[in-house]
């Protein structure tokens, strides 16, 4: 439940009048038309764009499956997710596919509440855009591609012990491109907080969540600094993430 607090002057304090800016803006978003969103709640970027969708209110649906099944493959040439289907007014439907180009269309379709930084804000835009392409450039290969599944494909197989898995992990070099990711990461947020630019949740927040939330899943969880954590915490606070959470990797999720 959202609660309105006055200031002395008996008027509504700035951070409830951006609440209520959302909530208005989520009401508007719901008379858009119901999109399709190809791809498992496993999926770390395919929650990236779920969390989005939420968020703004724009009313959509979910076809769960992994990524190169059949399914995938009929929307995406390589059979990667996730893929937002738009329906268009002539019945034809558009298959828009890649995270970034689907974050771009939804910001302007749905163009509030913002996920993406404006001239007001402490930086030049096209930072939160370079800060998602180091995260999906680094941040998913690091995390997920060399601690996390190596992680939970061992555990699965019951082949192996904890410490054997963790041991493969680090002679396959996933510790030190862990470790170095997050400590290059983290200076880049910004001070305040308690998003990674400033006071509201943007893009990058949304790109780096589900691997972080992953990450936390792993005994490898113990790299992850107070400052990440806290930031983890402010995130588990709003709808999107909650309403994603399902499926997912911390909810014992299979893809």
């Amino acid at each position: 439940m959202m609660r309105f607090s006055l200031n002395c002057a008996g008027s509504y304090s700035r951070w409830d009048l951006y609440k209520t800016k959302i909530m208005s803006s989520a009401v508007a978003n719901s008379s858009l038309p119901e999109y399709t969103l190809i791809g498992t709640p496993f999926s770390t970027f395919t929650r990236t764009i779920a969390i989005a969708l939420v968020e703004k209110g724009v009313p959509f649906k979910q076809v769960k499956t992994p990524p190169r099944s059949d399914v995938a493959g009929e929307f995406h040439p390589f059979g990667h997710l996730p893929i937002l289907v738009i329906p268009r007014p002539n019945g034809q439907e558009v298959h828009l596919r890649e995270g970034q180009a689907i974050a771009q269309y939804l910001d302007r379709v749905a163009p509030t509440p913002a996920l993406d930084l404006d001239e007001a804000d402490a930086c030049v835009p096209e930072k939160m855009w370079e800060f998602v392409s180091l995260v999906v450039r680094f941040g998913y290969p690091a995390i997920e591609g060399g601690v996390v599944q190596p992680r939970v494909d061992g555990l699965d197989a019951c082949k192996h012990t904890m410490t054997e898995i963790r041991q493969q992990i680090k002679q396959a070099g996933g510790l030190d491109r862990l470790k170095d990711f997050l400590t290059k990461i983290e200076p880049l947020f910004m001070p305040e907080g308690p998003y990674i630019f400033g006071s509201r949740m943007t893009w990058a927040d949304a790109f780096l969540y589900p691997l972080i939330a992953d990450l936390m899943t792993v005994p490898e969880s113990m790299f992850v600094s107070t400052r990440l954590l806290k930031w983890a915490k402010a995130m588990e606070l709003g709808k999107g993430v909650q309403d994603t959470f399902p499926g997912t990797l911390a909810a014992r999720g299979r893809p």
